[in-house]
């Protein structure tokens, strides 16, 4: 993917996540929680796409980093839901 369609993407994502969070803050119930999980899960997957990016061409420990992280960040978006 070029870097002009990363950018793209990650504007578009970026503006979604705002609007869900912002309609977020304006609902009451248990809708607020599936739409803040949506809106944390499109706002770590914009910043993980562009992280990838930076550490495709480093070294292994950079990359070990990105995949715990990566592991980490879905368990908190999944760990709600199960516990």
């Amino acid at each position: 993917m070029s870097k002009k369609t990363v950018n793209a993407l990650s504007f578009f994502a970026f503006v979604v996540a705002v609007a869900l969070k912002l309609i977020s803050g304006l609902l009451s119930g248990s809708l607020i929680l599936l739409l803040d999980l949506a809106s944390t899960a499109i706002m770590y997957g914009v910043i993980a796409s562009n992280a990838y990016s930076f550490v495709s061409g480093k070294k292994k420990g950079w990359k070990i980093v990105f995949w715990v992280a990566l592991i980490v960040a879905i368990a908190s978006i999944v760990l709600p839901f199960v516990l």
